[in-house]
């Protein structure tokens, strides 16, 4: 994949709130915002996406982007 993950413990009122029943981030970003902030391109931002949402770690919807499980989101992210 090559696109590095977010963080999302280090930068929590950037990117919205955890639900503790579920620990799922939701993040309150397009595409193309997550690729700005990640200095990567929204082409590379979709692909990565649909692998993350094909192996069922986020989900997304309308300006939402939903983290399910942080772990395997960090263990996708090059060393």
């Amino acid at each position: 994949m090559g696109e590095r993950s977010p963080d999302v413990e280090e930068n929590p009122p950037r990117l919205g709130a955890t639900d503790e029943a579920t620990g799922a981030v939701r993040l309150p970003l397009t595409q193309l915002e997550l690729a700005q902030w990640v200095g990567s391109s929204r082409e590379a931002i979709v692909r990565t996406l649909g692998h993350l949402r094909g192996n069922g770690i986020v989900t997304t919807g309308h300006r939402t982007i939903v983290i399910h499980d942080p772990e395997a989101l960090r263990a996708t992210a090059p060393a």
